[in-house]
């Protein structure tokens, strides 16, 4: 029998219960003694979702996302398959605007370009602008000096980097030079990322799952996202049967679940 309080534990596995084991066979698990089967590998996409804890996720940035700088600094996206400068005597400076939902965690960044500069190195920063301002440097990104035309740098942070937009915007900064024989260009920028569930905060929504229980984390988050309400009189009931129509309820609710038109 599936309970509201195992519910909560089957949207925290829904993440690796997406993933397929290295002898391609679909894992099963058992929550709370109850048997819950995996997706068929027929069912399966091929990409990573927008929702668990598990998976990487990428955001993909190309040319025509680039803004450019400063009209004294000029760059193009001709085509929108490279974005480069257009002169000679100054650099072109061009800005990627990053969008990514709060609490979302950076886990590296990927840098597909082109260089024949054998003696500049493509400059390229990860930046926060806070909302008064001020522009803080998350991540350095500039692979050094490259000449060899077509290639790609990859950059992990220390630690994962926490998305909050709630204190400013995002944005990858980037400087490409550009002489008689040489030039820069940037191709695709990949940001990886996990998703995460948000702190458990410092009171309780529920009176039946107080502050220090092993579930308030998990059933506060899916009160602040829309998905339950609990179950009346101030409870949120996480003992109480689930029926498969309420399951598909909370599941819909809460991965925002749309069929084909």
């Amino acid at each position: 029998m599936r309970t509201r309080g195992t519910l909560v534990s089957v949207f925290l596995m829904l993440g690796s219960l997406a993933s397929i084991s290295a002898s391609g066979q679909a894992p099963e698990s058992a929550i709370g003694g109850t048997r819950v089967e995996a997706i068929p590998l027929a069912d399966r996409v091929s990409t990573s979702p927008d929702y668990g804890t598990t998976f990487t996720n990428l955001l993909s940035l190309g040319p025509c996302d680039a803004t450019f700088r400063d009209p004294l600094l000029p760059a193009k996206a001709a085509n929108c398959d490279m974005v480069q400068p257009t002169s000679t005597t100054a650099k072109g400076a061009i800005g990627f605007p990053v969008h990514l939902p709060t609490g979302a965690l950076v886990v590296s960044i990927k840098t597909y370009f082109f260089d024949t500069d054998a003696t500049t190195a493509l400059t390229m920063d990860f930046f926060r602008t806070t909302n008064g301002g001020a522009l803080q440097l998350i991540q350095a990104l500039s692979p050094g000096i490259v000449s060899s035309g077509f290639t790609s740098s990859t950059t992990t942070l220390g630690s994962p980097f926490p998305i909050d937009n709630s204190n400013g915007t995002y944005a990858i900064l980037a400087s490409l030079t550009k002489t008689a024989s040489t030039t820069m260009a940037i191709q695709k920028i990949e940001i990886s990322y996990r998703l995460q569930v948000s702190p458990a905060p410092a009171t309780a929504t529920f009176a039946d799952v107080p502050v220090g229980n092993p579930q308030h984390r998990f059933v506060e988050a899916l009160y602040a996202s829309g998905v339950t309400a609990g179950c009346g009189g101030g409870n949120f009931c996480p003992d109480q049967a689930v029926t498969r129509g309420q399951m598909a309820v909370f599941l819909s609710v809460a991965l925002g679940l749309q069929f084909p038109n």
